[in-house]
């Protein structure tokens, strides 16, 4: 297996900065180009299944590509210039939404996994009162989380500022200068911070219960050609989510993740725990339940973005790829 890197790639009209990375397997492999965001924990069982060969093993050669933002992910889906892509359940519902011809077919980190982290002074959301946080997006599935949970604290959503910025690290770092007194962060970072000595506020993954994360995306056009590739690439992330949560391979795996993403090993370690002991938070058989797709759909209607009368998961995820 050897890996390509391409730096400074134009990513349609976004013309977002983008990594390349080509996972060749055998020879006369079926390529698949492969979108997300970027490397994190998000795409362990995707990591999994390359180093442990189990897209080679399906005949498979994975290209994948860092675009990051969910948002380019699906338009360069649409495009054409992915084959599959992952990206969030929220992202992918608002372009079928607005008549995007893609569908989801699957789902690995399903649960939405979040923490909103305060400064080390700050012990409730009571004593954010007149002060700053920091979440992704005005209307993202985070700030409508956190702004519930202000309410159902007693105070007014007004009664915080809110500035934004759809990057974890990015958020993070404005915690640590002091810019802001609470930021929404996600696995490792929201676990670095805690001991740092920052204090979690707020669990958003307790309060957004059935509230689905991410998922894999596929032209409705590239799946009517490419069925079985679609179905080859599932049955090697379902192998790798199995190979993730038994805990004899607990040394193997933190390593992987530290050579895809350059976290430290100790942080890599803290996440691997929490994510097979606590959060259980990648799907074992990839299915994007009817009970998550419905939740996003409800609060994409309750923010009023949409007005969607009856909602009919069937329009949003087609299970019929998933491994037997």
């Amino acid at each position: 297996m050897t890996y390509k890197r391409l730096i400074g790639t134009a990513c349609g009209l976004t013309l977002a900065l983008c990594t390349i990375v080509s996972i060749e397997g055998a020879n006369a492999a079926t390529k698949i180009r492969f979108g997300t965001t970027s490397a994190s924990a998000v795409s362990w069982p995707e990591f999994i299944a390359q180093d442990k060969r189990y897209y080679a093993a399906e005949n498979l050669n994975v290209e994948v590509t860092y675009t990051g933002n969910n948002t380019t992910v699906v338009q360069q889906l649409i495009g054409g210039s992915f084959d599959l892509g992952q990206t969030t359940f929220e992202t992918t519902i608002r372009a079928i939404e607005n008549r995007a011809p893609i569908v989801m077919i699957g789902s690995t980190m399903i649960k939405y996994s979040y923490s909103i982290m305060a400064q080390k002074d700050i012990k409730s959301i009571k004593d954010m009162k007149d002060k700053r946080i920091i979440l992704a997006l005005p209307k993202s599935a985070l700030t409508v989380y956190w702004n519930r949970a202000v309410e159902q604290a007693g105070m007014k959503v007004s009664d915080i500022d809110r500035v934004y910025d759809g990057s974890t690290p990015n958020r993070y770092a404005a915690l640590v200068s002091g810019t802001v007194q609470a930021a929404g962060l996600t696995q490792p970072i929201d676990l670095l911070a805690m001991d740092k000595g920052y204090n979690r506020i707020v669990d958003i993954t307790a309060v957004a219960k059935n509230f689905g994360f991410t998922s894999l995306v596929a032209s409705r056009n590239w799946l009517k050609q490419n069925g079985d590739t679609a179905r080859a690439f599932l049955r090697a992330t379902k192998k790798a989510t199995e190979y993730f949560y038994d805990k004899k391979n607990r040394a193997e795996v933190i390593a992987i993740l530290v050579k895809h993403t350059k976290i430290a090993p100790d942080a890599a370690a803290k996440t691997y725990d929490y994510f097979v002991n606590e959060l259980q938070p990648y799907q074992r058989d990839l299915d994007p339940t009817d009970d998550y797709v419905r939740t996003v759909v409800q609060l994409l209607v309750d923010i009023g973005d949409y007005k969607i009368p009856n909602i009919d998961p069937k329009k949003y995820a087609d299970r019929g790829y998933l491994p037997k």
